[in-house]
């Protein structure tokens, strides 16, 4: 164990062992170790292999967490498996497996990653197969199945970007938003979080009790309770069928203002 000791003092990596002294490097590296039960450094390929429960390493505000973490010191890598955890300043990830590329301000983590984010408005969460985290910028990008959710909305896509100091979410590819008060699908929607409001486009529909609507675009103002359907919409209650420029459908007492040209065609009763 001395050996690894001064070997860690050479490389000027800082590490604190449990019950053992903090020991300063002359030209540390920017990083800081602790909880490590084992160590082990090959020099050949300037890879330590640290072990405990957990380690931890912290480079200014980000802290990793893991069971086991590989760090490459030569590219400025360090690999985690087991229970990882993620802290930068407001956003915090947990996955099975995470790459913490710490010169390039990413993390790349797979393996039911979830994502909470810290807001004045209520927790957000994201969860994905994988995802990709700048540090720098605090924006994450997930793919495989990912989904945001905050309070009773949910989002989901084929790609979500959550861009957090802007709390916006950019979601791409097959997007659906559900709320208790309806839901909304489209190739694309892109949700305002601090006031939420959210953007649909390409062959948007909505789903409201039973109104059931498709337009070109349509935005959401979720405080109001409203959904502005433009561009060429068609709205239906069983067999009615409203058609016109832009209808506005409010969600919650099921009322529809229509404008720009405005057509109503009426059903049978029971078809």
């Amino acid at each position: 164990m001395e050996r690894r000791l001064a070997a860690l003092v050479i490389i000027g990596l800082v590490l604190l062992l449990p019950g053992a002294a903090a020991v300063a490097a002359p030209a540390p590296l920017p990083l800081e170790v602790s909880g490590a039960t084992y160590a082990e450094y090959d020099a050949r390929s300037g890879v330590w292999l640290l072990r405990g429960s957990p380690v931890v390493i912290t480079r200014g505000p980000t802290r990793l967490e893991a069971a086991e973490i590989r760090y490459d010191e030569r590219r400025g890598v360090a690999a985690a498996v087991g229970g990882v955890v993620v802290r930068h300043q407001t956003l915090t990830l947990r996955a099975a497996r995470a790459e913490a590329r710490l010169r390039e301000d990413l993390v790349v983590a797979d393996g039911e990653v979830a994502v909470t984010a810290r807001r004045d408005g209520g927790e957000a969460k994201l969860t994905a197969d994988r995802v990709e985290m700048n540090l720098a910028r605090r924006r994450v990008v997930a793919t495989g199945q990912p989904a945001l959710t905050q309070q009773d909305a949910r989002l989901t896509a084929a790609r979500l970007e959550f861009d957090e100091p802007a709390q916006t979410v950019a979601a791409i590819g097959g997007a659906e938003l559900i709320l208790p008060e309806g839901r909304l699908v489209a190739g694309r929607i892109d949700a305002f979080l601090h006031d939420e409001r959210a953007q649909a486009k390409d062959d948007v529909r909505i789903t409201a009790g039973d109104l059931t609507g498709q337009a070109p675009q349509a935005t959401l103002d979720r405080r109001a309770g409203l959904v502005t359907l433009n561009g060429g919409s068609v709205l239906r209650r069983g067999g009615d069928v409203l058609t016109a420029e832009t209808i506005v459908v409010d969600l919650r007492a099921q009322r529809v203002v229509a404008t720009g040209g405005p057509r109503l065609t009426v059903g049978e009763p029971g078809k």
